[in-house]
């Protein structure tokens, strides 16, 4: 995971990046592994300000999900094509 930084989120300030360093969390997954009580009281910010970079930390870095029927047919439309010989 990459490493906590002020690019992170706006309200990650130098001083907060501080605190967390000062605590061993160091990375994004660390920040997300962290109760966020926690995290409140080492930063100083809001418990709502916490849960928001969190939110944010977690769009930013997970997965995108797709239904697998969806998948499967498109990926049939886009390999799965066999000469019949038969006219639509």
């Amino acid at each position: 995971m990459s490493r906590l930084s002020t690019k992170t989120h706006p309200l990650l300030t130098e001083s907060v990046i501080d605190n967390l360093f000062s605590k061993q969390i160091f990375t994004v997954a660390n920040f997300i592994e962290t109760d966020v009580k926690r995290l409140a009281n080492l930063t100083n910010l809001t418990y709502k300000n916490v849960l928001t970079i969190r939110k944010h930390i977690i769009n930013k870095n997970a997965a995108v999900t797709k239904n697998g029927l969806s998948a499967f047919e498109e990926w049939l439309d886009k390999n799965a094509v066999l000469q019949t010989g038969i006219q639509k």
